[in-house]
């Protein structure tokens, strides 16, 4: 009885080199992110995307992604260049109360310091409890399609 090797097509490499709005740049491999440049490093993102497509014999895919902030991180930026083409983007806007106690009898008194602590402390009661955070969000306020 004879043997035949069955060989299965290997997936498409893919590389893609994405940019946004506010200058970040994306290396992108076969839909994993190999780097996430700030702007100024958007140099050395560009070179490392043409290095590995030439190691791996492909193009590279040139994307432009519109953001709406500078301080998109790496998840998002991943999340909104694999459903690019799923259709409009939307903001909702959520509020998330907390409290400060400070021996001032006029909010406008409290240092920034102050509210920044009370805020993390807050923050801090929703880690591990995802069920805390939605309660707490409840609907959101606003909501518009962006872009």
């Amino acid at each position: 009885m004879q043997h035949t090797a069955t060989t299965h097509p290997q997936p498409a490499n893919t590389v893609s080199i994405v940019s946004t709005t506010y200058g970040q740049t994306l290396v992108v491999l076969n839909g994993k992110c190999l780097y996430c440049a700030p702007p100024e490093r958007g140099d050395e993102a560009r070179q490392l995307a043409s290095t590995t497509a030439g190691a791996l014999n492909v193009p590279v895919d040139v994307v432009h992604l519109d953001t709406f902030a500078t301080d998109t991180t790496e998840s998002q930026l991943m999340a909104r260049f694999e459903n690019q083409n799923a259709g409009p983007w939307y903001s909702h806007a959520f509020t998330i109360a907390f409290s400060v106690e400070y021996p001032a009898k006029n909010s406008d008194d409290i240092p920034p310091a102050e509210l920044h602590r009370a805020l993390m402390k807050r923050a801090r009661e929703f880690t591990g409890d995802l069920d805390a955070l939605v309660e707490a969000c409840g609907a959101s306020y606003d909501s518009y399609q962006m872009g």
